[in-house]
């Protein structure tokens, strides 16, 4: 489970990048 909010955007796009290489999108 992947969380976004506003307050942590910076984070959670890193994650999502962090996941998209890893092949999970």
């Amino acid at each position: 489970v992947v969380i976004v909010t506003g307050a942590s955007r910076g984070i959670g796009k890193a994650i999502a990048l962090a996941l998209g290489k890893a092949g999970c999108k």
